[in-house]
């Protein structure tokens, strides 16, 4: 996901919650958008970034539904970084660090 981009890169490219979720859309549905609920293809954008409103149900998913992102309590973009600093980092990184270093509680 985050392969080749140093600190800078990543922190430019995802400098906002909406491009996380822009990204994390265009990730999701690369292939083709079906809907969630009743499986139709055709859809229009909803108001908030990365969400898709299925044309047939009106069923609105967002980016993040059955990803590792749903239900996140916390800004799209802490989880980004959460897990760029876990795959760029050898020796691995505590849950204590990483609370640390994005004011999170550490459960």
């Amino acid at each position: 996901m985050f392969q080749g981009l140093n600190i800078l890169e990543f922190t430019e490219k995802f400098s906002t919650d909406e491009k996380c979720w822009e990204y994390l859309a265009m990730q999701k549905w690369e292939q083709s958008y079906k809907c969630g609920n009743c499986s139709h293809s055709r859809y229009y954008n909803g108001k908030q970034a990365g969400t898709r409103i299925c044309s047939r149900c009106k069923y609105s998913e967002s980016a993040t539904a059955r990803t590792l992102f749903h239900m996140l309590k916390f800004p799209i973009r802490k989880a980004f970084h959460i897990i760029y600093t876990m795959s760029c980092n050898k020796k691995g990184i505590s849950s204590y660090e990483l609370s640390r270093q994005l004011s999170l509680r550490q459960k």
